[in-house]
């Protein structure tokens, strides 16, 4: 093959052939890497080659080819310095990076700086450089992929999110006016109405009272990721004990016994956490058998991490619902029977991923439940940790307030 070819020029490839960019000053290396691409069979490749570091920055910030190949000792430059500009400068397509002297640490180097991948010259083959060169394209392509969609998910949670909130915080005083004036009208004409209009005022009333509840639900949920404080450490039993305060009134009315072995110190938002307890504690006093509810909270330590897990001996859950009950508005039962919005699992699924774990329930029917999540523990001295942690016993009683405590 004729060797006078100019730097900058391109070798003809059908229109639908990969372009390649190979910044080499070694006229022969050129020769070489074109002869392998040309010896591939079944795959067109249009190749154009430069010289120098300056022209090789200049080009490959256009991203004007599907891949560059690019030399580890260019004229007075370094390759590895090439790829850092070129990133620098906006290059984002893939880029192989090519050397007389392959060892580990400059491979290492390679990726550091950004390359895809790394051969080494004098032992390459044309089949090992077109499937560098096709691993390079589709990893940087899946990349891309991900990232598109990493990107329209983001965009699409932050608009659900702020339209959540402002949908919710909106309706408030629409919602307001309508409750106090039917209110108002139950209580000015209910002597004067017959049964069918006091049934259909009454109906307006409790209407409006579910709205209300589901629209502090749906704010609740918006808030999750909005509105939460800084991860710390953080006493599980404090949070645990602030979430039965506040479902001291269900706990009384219902009777239930609520025990807890020693729990940990982890790394959360406290009132997340307290939210937390109180929506999986308050479900399981909710969603009794009939019988006297018993709800226990124990951990298992796994490592760095903990599983947290509320036991209770209600109804249970068929596993073919295990997924579904933690999606917003999802209920397995009539609101008739069991109230609520069908939201407060979904917020307990937002939290603990806002902390970097996840939930799961196992249950049967009739066998009770149990839902269990992950959380960091925290780092703290073992002695301090034991002082923090009680012995397991029922809990206190308080004020209740289940703020979207419902498994549907």
């Amino acid at each position: 093959m004729p060797s006078c070819l100019e730097p900058g020029t391109a070798v003809d490839a059908p229109p639908a052939s990969t372009t390649i960019l190979l910044v080499e000053d070694d006229e022969d290396d050129y020769l070489i890497t074109r002869d392998l691409l040309s010896d591939v069979e079944g795959v067109a490749y249009q190749l154009t080659w430069l010289k120098s570091y300056e022209e090789g920055v200049a080009e490959m910030k256009r991203n004007a080819h599907d891949v560059y190949l690019v030399d580890f000792r260019l004229a007075g430059a370094d390759g590895l310095e090439l790829i850092r500009e070129a990133r620098a400068q906006g290059c984002v397509g893939p880029i192989i990076l090519m050397t007389g002297q392959g060892d580990r640490q400059t491979d290492l180097k390679a990726m550091h700086a950004g390359a895809s991948d790394f051969l080494t010259k004098g032992r390459i083959e044309c089949s090992q450089l077109e499937r560098s060169i096709r691993y390079a394209i589709e990893q940087h392509r899946m990349r891309n992929e991900m990232q598109r969609h990493a990107e329209a998910l983001a965009r699409s949670n932050a608009e659900l999110q702020q339209f959540a909130y402002v949908a919710s915080h909106d309706l408030q005083e629409p919602l307001r006016t309508i409750s106090s004036y039917v209110q108002l009208l139950q209580r000015r004409y209910q002597s004067k109405l017959d049964s069918d209009a006091n049934e259909f005022i009454g109906f307006a009333v409790e209407g409006a009272r579910r709205m209300q509840t589901l629209i502090n639900d749906l704010l609740s949920l918006s808030r999750v990721g909005t509105r939460g404080r800084d991860l710390q450490p953080t006493d599980c039993g404090e949070a645990l004990e602030e979430s039965l305060a506040n479902l001291q009134a269900a706990v009384t009315e219902s009777g239930a016994e609520v025990t807890h072995d020693p729990l940990p110190i982890v790394v959360a938002d406290k009132p997340q956490l307290t939210q937390l307890f109180q929506n999986l504690v308050g479900n399981a006093i909710k969603f009794n058998s009939g019988q006297t509810p018993k709800v226990h909270v124990f951990c298992r330590p796994n490592g760095k991490e903990c599983v947290i897990g509320v036991r209770d001996n209600g109804i249970g859950i068929d596993q073919r619902h295990a997924e579904r009950i933690f999606q917003v508005f999802q209920r397995l039962h009539d609101r008739e029977k069991y109230a609520g919005t069908g939201i407060g699992l979904a917020i307990c699924k937002k939290i603990v991923e806002r902390h970097g774990g996840r939930i799961w329930v196992e249950s049967q029917p009739g066998e009770g439940a149990t839902f269990l999540f992950n959380l960091s523990q925290a780092e703290v001295k073992a002695e301090a940790n034991a002082e923090s942690q009680g012995e397991a016993k029922p809990e206190g009683k308080a004020e209740a307030k289940l703020e979207g405590a419902e498994k549907q």
